[in-house]
């Protein structure tokens, strides 16, 4: 849901009260919601490109009516401050300022900060904890490699110079900042790797060896690794659909899992159900809740491997696994054909049963839970 207050009810001039009032405007949400308040470039709050370029809080005095973030529009007030490496820092180590992806320097800034709010709020929901939170702890990091006044590794698009390392619906680009990795005491990346550095036809030596080109980690991480759309992987779409494994002979590094993207190559067989099954009982298939069968697909099965993972790092055990003892089991009810019980967007009519950051809406396979053993759903 999106609210536009093109009025300014509180004028162009806010204090930080004006704030939460703002997040009420948006009814619904309670306990576990986050509601976004976006500042035009031309509103000032109190604070804004000074000591900060957004804040989070609650939207009441507990938890209970949900938590709001604020991210300001830097562009015409301090784009050096809080769109940077889009612009010229205002102070320190210099480098020439990277391309905005989006062609916008103070949305792609607020991108950036609002990545890190989010993640802050689902730490700390009540107040900021400053340089403690997640996000905060990697300040002005985004790839490895990153130092005062250089963002670190990032991606560049061939055809428009523009700087990201991230990839949205549609295709869309974004440049996300490091996160806090609190096992490992740090800052975690993304990496991508469009050159195909072994090529588009992986055998399983392969997997391990990527996921390896993500440094760090070290015992109790997880690197995945997340195949395009037009890469083949030994086995895949005809007896797996992914995988899992430990980063060395041990599990001192960490251990990796990989999913594939289905969606032009099996479907049926990795991404339902939100695609006729290749065999067996057929029903109807259901509304991938994001609108990309391959990515929802991958979902799922990403789920099922970390899952699997914490139970078994080292490699797959196969049925004896958490989630795979309860294969293609989604809602109460399920059996061969069907997904079973799941909540259905009024909307969209796209089929979901979890809730993620900003209400974005996943459907995630049953668990098995070995202390009743039956399989447990969420719906």
């Amino acid at each position: 849901m999106e609210l536009f207050l093109e009025d300014y009810p509180f004028g162009k001039s806010l204090k930080s009260p004006h704030l939460r009032a703002l997040s009420g405007k948006l009814n619904g949400g309670g306990v576990g919601s986050i509601t976004a308040v976006l500042a035009a470039k031309d509103v000032s709050v109190e604070g804004f490109c000074k000591n900060r370029c957004g804040a989070h809080g609650s939207k009441s005095s507990s938890v209970s009516e949900g938590a709001y973030v604020w991210v300001g529009n830097s562009e015409e007030q301090c784009p050096g401050y809080c769109a940077w490496p889009f612009h010229q820092p205002l102070n320190g180590p210099q480098s020439p300022p990277l391309i905005a992806p989006n062609g916008d320097v103070g949305v792609d800034g607020m991108i950036i900060n609002l990545a890190t709010l989010l993640v802050n709020t689902v730490q700390s929901p009540i107040k900021s904890n400053g340089p403690q939170e997640a996000a905060s702890a990697c300040h002005r990091m985004i790839g490895s490699g990153a130092y005062p006044g250089y963002a670190g590794q990032v991606l560049v698009d061939k055809t428009t110079g523009a700087s990201y390392n991230a990839l949205g619906l549609a295709g869309r680009k974004y440049l996300l900042p490091a996160m806090w990795d609190p096992q490992t005491s740090t800052c975690k990346t993304l990496l991508f790797l469009e050159d195909y550095p072994f090529g588009k036809s992986l055998k399983s030596p392969h997997l391990r060896a990527l996921s390896g080109k993500l440094n760090g980690g070290g015992v109790g991480s997880i690197t995945a690794v997340l195949a395009a759309k037009d890469v083949s992987v030994e086995g895949f779409c005809k007896n797996r659909c992914g995988a899992h494994g430990s980063k060395s002979s041990s599990v001192s590094e960490g251990a990796y899992v990989w999913v594939g993207n289905s969606e032009e190559q099996c479907p049926g067989y990795c991404a339902w159900p939100f695609h006729q099954p290749l065999n067996g009982p057929q029903s109807p298939p259901l509304i991938a809740p994001n609108g990309d069968v391959g990515v929802d697909g991958m979902i799922i099965n990403l789920a099922t491997l970390l899952v699997n993972t914490v139970q078994s790092p080292i490699k797959s055990n196969g049925p004896q696994e958490a989630a795979s003892a309860c294969h293609r089991m989604i809602g109460s009810g399920a059996y061969p054909g069907y997904a079973g019980q799941v909540l259905v967007d009024k909307t969209t009519g796209a089929s979901y049963n979890a809730l993620g950051l900003a209400g974005r809406k996943y459907l995630l396979p049953a668990m098995w839970d070995p202390q009743t053993s039956t399989c447990k759903t969420l719906v």
